[in-house]
């Protein structure tokens, strides 16, 4: 393998991770996929609850690796190996290490809703200076190491997204991703479960900030009221979004006929506005942030806006499309209550006969059935027709509503003219299989 500035051969393993070479190895990329892993790179044998993969060890030589990073000797064939103390350990400092050898702008984006269509608006944004790389659906901390581990050595900016599902994570990935931008899109009820309340939300989401260096710049968020109080180090940057903000969306037009969004902003470089290619305001919401992550890379944010117009939403998140002459709206990635909220709110927009069919949202620990009895309340007056699926749900169901137990029984849906579809849930609910269902009628 090629060596590039994110290749690591055994010495320079040992020397970001505190390693033994045991035997030496050859510059290469660094993966912890025991199955994809590629000849030439180096297989990390990550261990946790209930699995180890050191028993991998043996399989991954057998397809050409360089090396291997592992806690203790293995007996295999002559191919490098780095014994460390912690492979978990290892791998974050050798993610650490690739990251700082980085340059370029890299921006880190949490939030409780709206990470990935941010993520993905903001990549548009920087594109116009040079190439971005952006992480894939995977942020969890294992995809966030190999995010930076898979840094391509052409890529002028990168763009990484931050999840969090227990305290304390995303400190954790703040401190390996080192961010030199950072955005926190919102902070809601999510993973209320691990993180006790919207208090325990609130801090898990301000750790970004928290980690802040001189120098780095703070995208805040003016129209959440938690975000717009919280103090920043200093040293960094303030840049704002919403009502007052340096970015300030001052304009948003439904086009249901193009199915897009006409939005219009107030920026420092003056009006900027862009078709977006999607309905409702939260699209037109993520671009401001965008622009406010732009103009701290120093773009030309006409330009960015107008690359806007490249969006695609990725997977299944507020996807608007037609079928039979109605519109489906399939938000079936995830589903947490602001979340719901916003696409209740976009459905009670659209004209015609409205079904919603509402799939449980996971992990909301003791405030669980008001969340859900809110939400379905509002569903009632939104939609013509109402499925609800679930037993959070199916126990605050009001009256009229059709209540089932998983996707499989939902009821036939009719589309056509005139007739508007929302499908949205917790991914665990596999409502995506209703509007693949729908698609296929």
């Amino acid at each position: 393998m090629t060596s590039s500035r994110f290749t690591f051969d055994s010495a320079a393993i040992a020397t970001a991770t505190g390693g033994s070479v045991v035997r030496p190895g050859p510059a290469g990329r660094v993966t912890a996929h025991c199955i994809d892993v590629q000849s030439g790179e180096w297989f990390v044998a990550l261990t946790g609850d209930g699995y180890d993969d050191h028993v991998n060890v043996p399989n991954v030589v057998a397809k050409g690796v360089a090396g291997v990073i592992v806690q203790h000797p293995i007996p295999v064939g002559d191919v490098g190996m780095v014994v460390v103390e912690d492979t978990w350990r290892a791998m974050a400092d050798l993610a650490r290490t690739a990251r700082r050898r980085f340059s370029g702008p890299l921006v880190g984006i949490t939030g409780s809703t709206g990470k990935t269509t941010t993520r993905d608006l903001v990549g548009l944004a920087l594109s116009v200076q040079g190439s971005v790389y952006r992480t894939d659906m995977n942020n969890s901390r294992t995809g966030t190491l190999h995010a930076l581990l898979g840094l391509p050595d052409t890529v002028d900016a990168a763009v990484l997204e931050l999840a969090s599902f227990k305290p304390g994570e995303i400190a954790y990935l703040a401190s390996v991703t080192e961010p030199s931008c950072r955005v926190v899109v919102s902070v809601g009820p999510a993973h209320l479960e691990r993180l006790g309340d919207l208090g325990g939300v609130e801090v898990e989401k301000r750790a970004l900030f928290d980690a802040a260096r001189p120098g780095d710049r703070c995208v805040v968020n003016l129209d959440d009221v938690r975000t717009r109080e919280w103090t920043l180090p200093e040293g960094t940057q303030r840049i704002t979004h919403g009502l007052g903000g340096d970015i300030e969306l001052v304009r948003m037009e439904t086009d249901l006929a193009a199915l897009c969004t006409k939005a219009e902003w107030r920026t420092p470089q003056g009006m900027v506005s862009a078709r977006l290619p999607s309905i409702g305001p939260v699209i037109a919401r993520n671009a401001a942030i965008a622009l406010a992550v732009a103009w701290g890379e120093g773009v030309d944010l006409a330009a960015a806006a107008q690359a806007f117009e490249q969006y695609t939403p990725t997977g299944p998140r507020l996807r608007v499309e037609r079928q039979s002459g109605g519109l489906l709206i399939d938000d079936t990635y995830n589903a947490n209550p602001v979340s719901m909220r916003g696409a209740l709110d976009l459905l009670a927009t659209l004209p015609g006969h409205r079904t919603a069919v509402l799939g449980d949202m996971l992990e909301l620990g003791a405030a669980s059935a008001e969340y859900h009895r809110d939400l379905a309340a509002v569903a009632e007056q939104v939609a013509d027709q109402l499925i609800l699926v679930g037993p959070a749900f199916g126990a605050v169901a009001p009256p009229g509503a059709v209540v089932v137990d998983t996707s499989e029984a939902v009821p036939e849906l009719q589309m056509g003219d005139g007739r508007v579809v929302l499908l949205k849930g917790s991914r665990k609910m596999a409502l995506d299989t209703v509007a693949d269902r729908l698609r296929n009628a």
